[in-house]
């Protein structure tokens, strides 16, 4: 994998650990002023039938914060201390907060703009070949999107797939620009 693909790989995971986690400021400075560190937290299971999930996650924050360093950013990552059921709690805040009903809402338009009525922000998009389900992937990703190709044994065989998975913090002409995309790339 080039180091181009690894830093967007990278940079996604890290996305995706900001929108399903949160970000928390160390700083006792004001809204006004910019934090002096900036705490990440990963929910993800470590142990049981799960682990093998949460070590992904973890794994791909911590090349997150690889790519960022190598690319002349400062970024650090360590296991802090913490309760997981703290960061459950501060996440149910959020999605029990106003905010958190119009982010809902904003992910369930993405949803609905890909997919009317797919009752998750997990969206497949079943080709059924695995060698092009991974073609169809490195297509999109040249464009730009990174929807996870998923093949056998992950799935039954014939049932492969691409792995669209959306948040609300996609903006509306991305979403627009990837079901063009994806319908573009399935044409050709």
């Amino acid at each position: 994998m080039s180091y181009r693909r690894n830093r967007r790989l990278a940079l996604a995971v890290l996305a995706a650990a900001l929108t399903a986690a949160g970000c928390t400021s160390g700083s006792d400075k004001s809204a006004t002023q910019a934090p002096s560190e900036i705490r990440i937290g990963l929910l993800a299971p470590m142990t049981g039938s799960n682990k093998q999930a949460g070590q992904d996650a973890q794994r791909g924050a911590l090349l997150a914060a690889d790519v960022v360093t190598a690319a002349g950013d400062r970024f650090t990552a360590a296991d802090l201390p913490g309760t997981p059921v703290g960061a459950a709690l501060a996440a149910l805040r959020v999605v029990r907060s106003d905010e958190g009903a119009g982010l809902v809402a904003r992910l369930r338009s993405h949803v609905d703009r890909l997919r009317p009525g797919h009752p998750t922000p997990i969206v497949p998009v079943i080709l059924g070949d695995n060698a092009r389900t991974m073609q169809v992937c490195e297509r999109l990703l040249e464009r730009g999107y990174y929807a996870q190709g998923i093949r056998y044994p992950s799935v039954p065989q014939g049932t492969a797939r691409l792995r669209v998975t959306l948040m609300s913090s996609h903006e509306d002409a991305e979403i627009r620009g990837l079901a063009s995309a994806i319908d573009d790339v399935l044409r050709s």
